[in-house]
């Protein structure tokens, strides 16, 4: 597990909790990452996940070569969806440049990853 630590980057989106009321359907046997929505996007786009169990995970944004370009969450989250909603900024607030990118969630032996596109 990774450790927790108090000099953590500031995470550049806030994790929401989905469905109140999940059926069985809504509960798969393991990780999901879905696809950003909207993709391509300006502006703001949303990212679901899910995981099964209590987990501290970690969403990165990557460039396309897989540098980091920053942290979009990264702490402990209940089980069940999640939501992060992200307007497109560095943690300085400054845009991300256009283009295609990487996100990938991390968490106790698991890695997922997508692409997202990013226009002007």
């Amino acid at each position: 597990m990774m450790k927790k630590n108090a000099h953590l980057p500031r995470p550049l989106a806030t994790a929401v909790p989905q469905s109140s009321n999940p059926t069985p359907f809504d509960k798969p046997l393991s990780v999901v990452l879905e696809q950003n929505h909207p993709n391509p996007f300006r502006g703001k786009t949303t990212i679901r996940f899910y995981v099964p169990q209590p987990e501290w995970v970690t969403l990165r944004l990557l460039s396309a070569d897989r540098k980091q370009v920053g942290i979009l969450y990264q702490g402990e989250i209940g089980a069940g969806w999640h939501c992060i909603d992200w307007k497109g900024e560095k943690a300085d607030g400054s845009p991300v440049a256009a283009g295609r990118y990487l996100y990938r969630l991390e968490g106790e032996g698991f890695v997922a990853m997508r692409t997202l596109e990013i226009q002007d």
